[in-house]
């Protein structure tokens, strides 16, 4: 015959998959790490980093997709995984400054921590500005009278690759005619009549 009675206590741990997250949004790039300020709730109550849950990341440097993974802790069992993107900051004030009968010259805002910049006419790149400060370039060899469609890029480079903004919007804008007069501008074949 048996008698007498055990008590042991333990645990009712709860899934980090059934709290609320949020914070998490995309991040523009600057070399350095991109770490999120995010929230985690259980219901009302808002949990603690250290004590409730972990986060980790991964990529969360370079441009593209980075990772960030949320791990339950002590009353909190399981992992989240979000991605968010780290892109390059959009260019802006692409604009001529000046111009004459063979060349053009170009301005943008600066894009910070851009390894440089590409300059296009239509699909094809015509000149490369190397260094984030750089904002200005002269487009050379042009014909007089023509039409030309120019837009800019920046890029970044580093150990793993190369990464590029996004494309600005087409600035069309002719050279000056030699006999200061315009009788016919062919964008689609890039080619003029003067």
């Amino acid at each position: 015959n048996y008698s007498g009675s055990i008590i042991r206590t333990f645990k009712i741990l709860k899934s980090i998959e059934e709290c609320t997250i949020s914070g998490i949004e995309n991040r523009l790039y600057t070399g350095s790490e991109q770490l999120q300020n995010l929230t985690v709730k259980d219901g009302d109550k808002q949990l603690e980093e250290g004590t409730d849950f972990t986060v980790s990341y991964s990529n969360h440097i370079n441009a593209g997709t980075a990772s960030v993974v949320i791990e339950g802790i002590n009353d909190y069992y399981g992992t989240l995984t979000y991605n968010f993107a780290i892109r390059i900051p959009d260019i802006s004030g692409f604009k001529v400054i000046n111009r004459g009968t063979t060349f053009q010259k170009l301005s943008w805002n600066k894009v910070n921590h851009a390894t440089g910049y590409q300059i296009f006419n239509g699909s094809s790149i015509v000149k490369t500005v190397m260094g984030s400060n750089s904002t200005s370039a002269s487009i050379t060899g042009l014909k007089p009278g023509c039409g030309y469609t120019f837009s800019i890029r920046p890029f970044v480079k580093d150990s793993v690759g190369v990464y590029y903004g996004k494309q600005s919007d087409i600035l069309s804008t002719p050279t000056i005619p030699e006999d200061g007069k315009i009788t016919k501008i062919t964008k689609k074949k890039r080619s003029c009549t003067v």
